[in-house]
């Protein structure tokens, strides 16, 4: 597609960047430092041009990661989120990739943001919901799929959350959707990747940090939301447990 396609579709959110603030754009200079170190390192001196043009000032002129560009668009509400994910911006291929990749990884990228947690937030109220439902849009003429395997999803969910737990991590957007966490544990039925939803090991790991007052208060957070959910967790992991005999 040509840099024209996606600048037309781009437009009606081009007004999230503030350039004529003088104080938007002195913070987001900051902030991009902090990406620049921290979450694109390994980015060539091409892609880091790219990237820079896409964060100060929403100008799009070559493919960028889609959960990184979502990263780096400075939605203001979970409206924002809707509104952008949903848009013409994206098709069906690229939302999928999205729901896969931003809540896992973008926080490795933006560690440091002190806007990430807000930002993950928006997306959790806006595009992710409190509940597994399966998502479907068209890809032409045919109807396609880009809500997360939920079997695929907690597995890489229970991964981070034992980070968080275990290693006390900083922010990771796990904390923030728990319930989403919970409710897809029910729909769990892919036989051969349950064994990577490490749920006792995560109810093990947060019996250890509500016992301890070292860890962190993230730590202690997440757990305690975690704890107080644990019979739900329970009832909806035993809906397919049949299927781990």
């Amino acid at each position: 597609m040509s840099n024209s396609y996606y600048t037309e579709r781009l437009s009606p959110f081009k007004s999230l960047w503030k350039v004529n603030c003088s104080e938007w754009i002195k913070q987001r200079e900051s902030d991009w430092e902090i990406l620049k170190k921290n979450g694109f390192s390994n980015y060539s001196e091409s892609d880091l041009g790219n990237c820079e043009s896409y964060f100060l000032r929403g100008d799009y002129d070559k493919y960028i990661p889609e959960s990184t560009l979502f990263l780096m668009t400075p939605v203001q509400s979970a409206s924002d989120a809707k509104s952008f994910f949903y848009s013409d911006f994206f098709g069906v291929a690229e939302r999928e990739k999205i729901m896969l990749g931003y809540l896992f990884f973008a926080p490795n990228e933006g560690a440091g943001l002190t806007w990430l947690r807000q930002h993950m937030q928006y997306f959790i109220d806006g595009v992710l919901g409190s509940e597994y439902k399966v998502l479907k849009g068209f890809n032409g003429t045919s109807e396609s799929v880009f809500s997360p395997s939920p079997t695929g999803w907690c597995g890489k969910y229970s991964y981070f959350a034992i980070e968080v737990l275990s290693k006390r991590a900083t922010y990771h957007s796990v904390i923030d959707c728990v319930d989403y966490f919970v409710s897809a544990l029910a729909y769990a039925d892919k036989q051969k990747y349950r064994k990577r939803i490490k749920l006792n090991e995560i109810l093990n790991v947060v019996d250890d940090v509500l016992a301890k007052d070292t860890a962190s208060e993230i730590a202690k957070e997440f757990a305690q939301n975690l704890k107080e959910k644990e019979e739900q967790i329970k009832a909806n992991w035993a809906l397919n447990a049949h299927l781990d005999t």
